[in-house]
């Protein structure tokens, strides 16, 4: 599927906690023309990625960077531009500096932190205090790592534009096309693609109204 959307000139991006890979997959990685491999690795030890990512073997994902990393050099390849993507919160914030240096030896492509935000399963659905209680557990101690405003329990005053809907489409495992990943509940749905083309859904006047 990479190779044929690549073929077709639509670039690909694949967000994963890679936690499963061998030589072979490796390879498909990087041989089918993948622009860009997403690690999600939130912590910089064992200890604190069990806290927030269960079931997440930091090690082995390491491990498995470093493959994608040498087989990239084996193959005098610049792609996947591989980027390390560590949401910060209240069990990882004192392992930034250790993180940059592992991202440094590692030899990835870019090291992104993300400040934490509340369920967005739900987020859409709750007022602004709601939605500061639901990720008050795991705000960080240094509040200037946080997208919340602990005094007014809210999110902060942040001038940001969102430019997702004109350059991805989110399409659910049901066939509806959504505005984004975090607009999935049905009524904000543009359309389905087993009833009608994503053409006709992304141009029609319900997308329409959005943008």
């Amino acid at each position: 599927m990479v190779e044929y959307a690549r073929r077709m000139k639509i670039d690909v991006n694949v967000s994963t906690n890679l936690n499963t890979l061998d030589n072979e997959i490796c390879n498909s990685l990087i041989t089918s023309g993948l622009n860009k491999l997403t690690v999600s690795l939130d912590g910089a030890s064992p200890e604190s990625v069990e806290k927030y990512q269960k079931g997440n073997n930091f090690r082995l994902v390491i491990e498995n960077i470093k493959m994608v990393v040498r087989k990239k050099q084996e193959l005098g390849s610049k792609l996947p531009f591989i980027e390390w993507r560590f949401i910060v919160h209240k069990h990882n914030e004192y392992e930034i500096d250790r993180a940059r240096e592992l991202a440094d030896s590692l030899g990835v492509d870019k090291l992104e932190f993300l400040q934490g935000r509340c369920d967005m399963g739900s987020e859409l659905l709750l007022n602004n205090r709601e939605q500061y209680e639901n990720v008050r557990p795991w705000l960080p101690k240094d509040e200037a790592l946080s997208m919340y405003d602990y005094t007014q329990r809210r999110k902060k005053e942040i001038k940001y534009f969102c430019r997702l809907i004109w350059i991805e489409s989110v399409i659910q495992p049901d066939g509806s096309v959504s505005p984004c990943c975090a607009a999935w509940h049905e009524k904000f749905d543009f359309g389905n693609i087993h009833s009608s083309s994503f053409k006709k859904i992304w141009n029609n006047d319900i997308t329409s109204n959005y943008v």
